[in-house]
């Protein structure tokens, strides 16, 4: 039996959360549901693919994710099982999808649901639909027995750093990397769509680099928030492979000035 994680903008102060695993557990009575968070800003689903974007590299071969934002469906917009590396994700073709996965891999197969839901109101899928098909797929059943072979046709091109550079009588004085802010937690730590692998291309090629953003400036890379002082300012590469700032036992985004896509800028020179 496969794990199922839920993912949505419900909120906790309603009956939707309650209502969707209700109808998991009626359909797989021993059902191992994880909330991943039900507190993504209503309809944001580069926020939602951010969050489960975390969750699933860490899930075991069979999960089945729910994808519960942004969900009615529409002539453009089918309802999906969407199948990458042993798991299977299921949502709406609104574009999330193109923002789950590393830009150079592709899901290996996608299928339109054409399993029937069991409200005749269109207003919840997530519960009329979804929950039941997370159950079906959870206790084994394949996922071309609830849907017919289909192609992703909504995409979002996600944010990616700017290199630029800059030159005097044919020789590089330096090349930059300019990223965004992409998400700040509860923790206030700012996280940023700056990845290590880019970050380490560049840095073998120079001797020296600088972080810039509002105003502070940051010379290395720590490995650890106490690898500096209490409420002094870091850097730091997260768990995910993109670059953190953040504050020991601090709060670095409000003591910082620093918001959603605010600029941060890493400057390569020798």
């Amino acid at each position: 039996m496969g794990l199922i994680t839920i993912t949505s903008d419900w909120g906790e102060n309603d009956h939707y959360l309650a209502a969707v695993k209700a109808k998991i557990y009626r359909y797989l009575p021993n059902a191992d549901i994880i909330d991943v968070t039900h507190l993504v800003p209503v309809f944001d689903i580069g926020k939602a693919a951010y969050f489960i974007r975390n969750v699933y590299p860490h899930s075991p071969d069979g999960t089945v994710h729910i994808v519960g934002v942004n969900t009615i469906a529409d002539k453009d917009c089918a309802h999906l099982i969407v199948c990458y590396r042993n798991q299977f994700f299921v949502g709406t073709d609104n574009g999330i999808f193109s923002l789950l996965f590393p830009k150079n891999e592709s899901p290996t197969e996608v299928y339109e649901i054409t399993e029937m839901q069991d409200h005749e109101c269109f207003t919840f899928p997530d519960r009329d639909l979804f929950a039941k098909i997370a159950a079906f797929l959870a206790s084994g059943t394949p996922p071309n027995k609830l849907g017919i072979p289909t192609q992703l046709r909504n995409q979002i091109t996600p944010s990616f750093p700017i290199i630029r550079q800059e030159t005097s009588n044919g020789q590089i004085l330096y090349i930059e990397i300019v990223g965004d802010v992409t998400y700040i937690d509860r923790y206030e730590n700012v996280n940023t769509n700056i990845h290590q692998s880019a970050f380490s291309e560049l840095k073998s090629q120079f001797k020296h680099f600088e972080i810039f953003f509002e105003r502070n400036t940051v010379r290395k890379i720590s490995s650890a928030y106490s690898d500096v002082g209490i409420s002094d300012i870091l850097a730091l590469f997260a768990s995910d492979g993109y670059m953190q700032i953040a504050m020991n036992r601090s709060n670095a985004a409000s003591l910082l000035g620093i918001k959603k896509h605010t600029k941060i800028i890493v400057r390569f020179k020798n």
